[in-house]
């Protein structure tokens, strides 16, 4: 069923009515959000397949390739492109806005996802109390998550790099962009480091990937026009650098030894060099790799579905999909009937999106007025 699920998301992108072109768009449409939306979309569907795997079914038949030589290679790289298009948004948002969205930055995009957070948190939590958690353990839950401490590691790292952004370019102004974004790169390394010792590591291995999309997009016209200059495919370029970040990181610890050696670092300080440093740097490429194939792509009209789970969707799919997938293994359904298991997932979560988007935009338009 995921292998069924997946070819019906790449079938959303071949009734888009593909295109291959040879260079990249000479107006960087390549980046618009519609497209950035659609590329995520597609890992959301990777995202949710994964966590299937993870809790408590066991795939079978082609669904076990699916998993194992495509799923499960990618790591953490499937979270790298979210991050690295947020990225670059916000540094086009203040080249557009100035210094007048980094004083809203708190508002309006922190205040106002940490409140869609509280309020997404907690009603999970209720779930869990509900069908398959004792209500004691449910509240301590969303007690650690209300300060960075329980689960939704994706949307806590989010806001952090929120205040990471507005404290970067309050302190450089947005008049020196470089300077900001070096300082917001420096600063979410060191929390990323930080953290290592108290967090899983995938708390701490694509969050470069953010400061890294704000440099693109300053870098996007010398970028666009260095690559014209090479004359080869744009989405031969972007599959051989994918292809070097996963190769790359699946050799990671051949790099840390090596990277280790020519610094002469410590053994103690090779731990956090290797599950941190090496792996966003990877991380980086994967996301840059990804962009530059999908940009020798044009669709005539770009897939509705996967611009809404990539976009609009989001933010409901990655806190909600577990209540459908918990409360399934909590019934026996995984075990039971796994294809149902999955297909009932899945659509819970596309539900549960439908229904949280009309939710966020309710309590958005009681605190905030646009």
């Amino acid at each position: 069923m995921e292998t069924a699920i997946f070819t019906a998301a790449i079938c959303m992108l071949l009734l888009g009515k593909p295109r291959l072109r040879y260079t990249l768009p000479a107006d960087g449409s390549y980046m618009s959000h519609d497209r950035t939306m659609m590329i995520n979309g597609i890992f959301l569907v990777i995202i949710v397949l994964k966590h299937l795997c993870q809790n408590g079914y066991v795939p079978q038949g082609p669904d076990i390739w699916l998993r194992d030589s495509f799923i499960y290679p990618l790591f953490q790289f499937i979270v790298a492109t979210f991050f690295f298009y947020s990225g670059y948004g916000i540094m086009a948002s203040i080249r557009k806005k100035g210094d007048a969205y980094i004083h809203d930055l708190l508002g309006k995009r922190f205040l106002r996802l940490y409140l869609n957070f509280a309020v997404a948190a907690f009603i999970s939590c209720a779930a869990m109390a509900t069908f398959y958690m004792a209500p004691m353990a449910a509240a301590e839950k969303f007690a650690l998550s209300m300060v960075g401490m329980g689960g939704w590691w994706f949307i806590v790292m989010t806001l952090a790099l929120y205040l990471l952004t507005w404290a970067s370019f309050r302190l450089c102004g947005t008049q020196r962009p470089w300077c900001a974004i070096v300082l917001l790169a420096v600063l979410t390394l060191a929390l990323c480091i930080a953290l290592f010792p108290y967090k899983e590591q995938w708390w701490v291995d694509t969050e470069l990937c953010f400061p890294a999309g704000a440099a693109y997009f300053i870098l996007q016209p010398r970028t666009d026009a260095l690559l014209a200059r090479t004359r080869l495919p744009i989405s031969l370029i972007g599959a051989g650098v994918t292809a070097l970040a996963i190769v790359g990181l699946s050799h990671l610890l051949h790099l840390n030894y090596y990277v280790s050696y020519l610094l002469q670092l410590e053994p103690e300080i090779n731990i956090p060099l290797r599950k941190v440093l090496l792996t966003q740097a990877l991380a980086i490429v994967f996301a840059v790799g990804v962009t530059w194939f999908f940009a020798g792509i044009s669709w005539q009209r770009v897939p509705r579905f996967l611009k809404w789970f990539g976009g609009t969707a989001v933010f409901a799919v990655f806190l909600w999909h577990f209540i459908p997938i918990r409360l399934s293994c909590h019934l026996g359904l995984n075990t039971a009937c796994p294809p149902l298991h999955v297909l009932a997932v899945f659509l819970s979560a596309i539900l549960l999106a439908w229904l949280g988007i009309r939710l966020f935009n309710f309590i958005d338009r009681l605190f905030w007025k646009d």
